[in-house]
């Protein structure tokens, strides 16, 4: 937080055109549904705000820097869509199952567990819903990348490496929850009991 308040003011300047590429890439293929509720977290100084306002209903961005998040006012202000919250991308003050999407780009290096941070990610998405997310090549190896999203119950839609950002980007599907109970009925249908 303290690292991004410091920042914040040359942010754009540092990364807007790595982070439009980086959007660019996201941003292929991209559907979203009437009454489509997206979540920005780390939205930082807004920049996907407007690359997707006309893509959705509602957008919440999340922040865990103030000033980052007063950076991005003026885009927020413009739009009776875009919503602004102050929180730790761990501890999201949201219900669960809530978000049709949620982009996560440039968030998992800057998270101390990103193994808890996509299952709380995870939760956040309605059980139809995707995530869109990317990682760094120095943090994650491309096969290091999809172990982690496996593990955490995401099932790959697309996968693409950014090879100038040195980075990978995933678009993903929750898995879907299967019951105990569902697997045993399951593993005995077709047999006499």
């Amino acid at each position: 937080m303290l690292r991004y308040d410091s920042t914040a003011y040359l942010y754009n300047t540092r990364y807007e055109e790595e982070q439009r590429l980086k959007f660019d890439a996201a941003l292929q293929d991209f559907q979203s549904e009437n009454g489509s509720l997206i979540l920005d977290l780390g939205c930082g100084t807004g920049l996907l705000f407007p690359r997707i306002l006309d893509r959705s209903d509602e957008i919440v961005g999340l922040d865990i820097s103030k000033k980052m998040l007063r950076r991005s006012c003026p885009l927020a202000s413009s739009s009776a869509k875009i919503n602004l919250v102050l929180a730790d991308a761990d501890h999201p003050p949201f219900r669960t199952s809530c978000f049709d999407t949620v982009f996560a780009m440039t968030l998992l290096q800057n998270m101390p567990d990103p193994h808890h941070t996509l299952i709380g990610i995870k939760n956040l998405i309605k059980p139809e819903g995707r995530i869109i997310i990317t990682s760094l090549d120095n943090i994650n190896d491309e096969q290091a990348f999809l172990a982690l999203l496996h593990q955490t119950g995401f099932d790959l839609i697309r996968f693409r490496a950014i090879d100038n950002l040195k980075c990978h980007l995933a678009v993903c599907h929750r898995k879907p929850i299967v019951h105990a109970e569902k697997k045993v009925a399951e593993s005995h249908s077709g047999s006499a009991f």
